[in-house]
This record gives structure tokens, sequence and C-alpha cells, in this order.
């Protein structure tokens, strides 16, 4: 609870205001996210890669927001989506009231990475073309070199090993179908409920570790850091 925002006095967020003055917002979904891992993935993923964060350099973590915009498996149950109007504006006035209270950088992370695509690209383009006293990063982990931005697959699920481990039971997704096994990359979104890998995109999760995850995570926790020290982030793609 030490860096997240909801369990702060008042009187602390003065503090980390006179000292770290920034502030990280996790924006996920409740989605499909296959058999083996919780629904809320995009944002207790996201929420607790900026929890590294804020223990690297400072500042405080806002709830998850688990709000999502589309989603390419519209069979899929358990997914709740919104308008991207809806989204766009819910996020610009957290970011207005960040702002107002003296919040000098924030960070959007879009552990659902449509919402980054269709809503906080945008979203940070238009914020700097505009009079703004803080600064505004918008990003998904697929904005940075060898981290995939798979769905489900191996990428998110190893992340989520390192970070939630009780969040992922890879058990359900077990089969005695060699070809199954064999199997490393794909797309399954079409296949019916009964299928192991049923909503997965991306490499077999079945291979998914912590200390995979654990390297992805460090890779995307340090660019976040850097950018809030050095105001720098080398992003391989800006969308």
């Amino acid at each position: 609870m030490k860096h997240q925002l909801e369990f702060q006095y008042p009187h602390q967020l003065k503090t980390i205001l006179s000292q770290t003055p920034w502030v990280y917002i996790p924006v996920g979904a409740i989605e499909w996210h296959g058999h083996h891992n919780v629904v809320g993935l995009d944002g207790v993923k996201a929420h607790g890669q900026l929890l590294r964060v804020a223990d690297a350099v400072g500042g405080v973590v806002y709830p998850p927001i688990y709000t999502g915009h589309y989603t390419g498996d519209r069979k899929a149950p358990f997914t709740y989506m919104v308008s991207q109007s809806s989204l766009y504006q819910l996020l610009k006035d957290v970011l207005c009231g960040l702002e107002k209270d003296g919040f000098q950088k924030a960070v959007l992370l879009n552990g659902h990475y449509p919402n980054h695509i269709f809503i906080g690209y945008e979203l940070m383009r238009e914020w700097k073309n505009e009079n703004h006293s803080m600064e505004l990063l918008s990003i998904r982990e697929s904005n940075f070199e060898r981290i995939s931005g798979d769905h489900a697959g191996k990428d998110e699920t190893s992340m989520m090993l390192d970070l939630n481990p009780e969040c992922v039971d890879l058990g359900m997704i077990q089969t005695d179908d060699e070809n199954a096994a064999l199997e490393e990359k794909g797309n399954w979104l079409e296949e019916d409920d009964s299928h192991p890998l049923r909503g997965v995109v991306g490499v077999n999760p079945r291979s998914s570790t912590s200390e995979y995850g654990s390297a992805l995570n460090k890779r995307l926790v340090n660019a976040i850091s850097g950018w809030i020290k050095n105001g720098e982030i080398a992003l391989e793609y800006e969308k």
C-alpha cells in the first residue's frame, strides 16, 4: 500500500507532491484472457508494473481503471467494453483533476492494448497541443523492443507469473493432445470454450515462466523510470 494513492492520507499526498510529484495510472479492462488467466489481467498487470516504477523513482499509483474499449474477440464471455468517447472522457477528467492538484508528470500505462491504439495515443497527442502544466506519457508494453504485445500468450502470462502468480493457473491449459502441446504460435480467438487455448493470441502460454516475465517487466519499468528521471524514453513503436 506504500505507493497506492487510495491508501494515502492527505498530508502524505502533500509530501509526495513536494518531493516526487508524479502519478501513474494503470488502465485495463475486464476481458476473457484464456482459461488460465483472471479476467482483470490487463489492469492487474499494469498496476503491478507501475507499483515497481514507484518503488524505483517515487510517486503514487492511481487505482486501476478496469474500463476497456474494443475487443477482437466479440464472442468472448465475461468481456465488458465501453465506447471510445466514454473512455476518452474518463481519462481526460482524471488527468485534469491530477493536474489541478499539482502533479507534474503522469504516465498512462494501457494494459489493454486497444485502449492505447484508439484512445491513449490520441489523448497524449492532444494533451501536448493544449496548455497543460503536467507532462503526459501514454504507452503500452509493446511500444518497447522485444515485448510482443500478445493476448494471454507467453508474454502476458509470464509477466503475470512474475507480478501476481496467484492470478495464473497453467494447469487449466494442460492437455494430453501431443499435437496441441507442440503448437508454438497461433490465434485461438475463434475456438470454442472447450479448447484449452480459446482466446489466446501469440506464443503458446504453456511455456510461460516467472523468470521470462521478470525480464519483460524490468525492461518496461526501467524505461518508464528513465522517462520520469530524464524526460526521455526509447520507443520502438509510437502507436
